[in-house]
C-alpha cells in the first residue's frame, strides 16, 4: 500500500457510470493519475467528486497502467480524507 499526503484533484471524470479517474498533484506539482473503481457504491465518490482543487491525503495500490501502447504509473486509490 502506497500513502499520497496534501494532494489536490486538479481533473475529475466518472468513467463507465459507475468508476470515478482523476489527476492528483502533490505539493511538488507532480501528477499521478488515479483511479477510484466502484466509486459510487460508498460515499467517497461523491465526496472527491465535489471537491475538486481541495486538499486530500490517498492511500491505495500504486500500479504500471499499460494502456494503448504507453506505460504510466497509476494510484488504485483505497480511501482518502480530505484535509480541513
Amino acid at each position: 500500500m502506497k500513502y499520497y499526503y496534501s494532494c489536490k484533484i486538479k481533473y475529475c471524470k466518472v468513467v463507465a457510470e459507475k468508476h470515478l479517474r482523476l489527476s492528483i498533484v502533490d505539493s511538488t506539482r507532480i501528477k499521478l493519475d488515479s483511479i477510484l473503481f466502484n466509486a459510487f457504491d460508498s460515499n467517497l465518490g461523491n465526496i472527491l467528486m465535489n471537491n475538486k482543487d481541495k486538499v486530500f491525503h490517498f492511500v491505495g495500490k500504486l500500479e504500471i497502467n499499460d494502456w494503448g501502447g504507453q506505460k504510466r504509473p497509476s494510484l488504485q486509490i483505497i480511501d482518502a480524507a480530505r484535509l480541513r
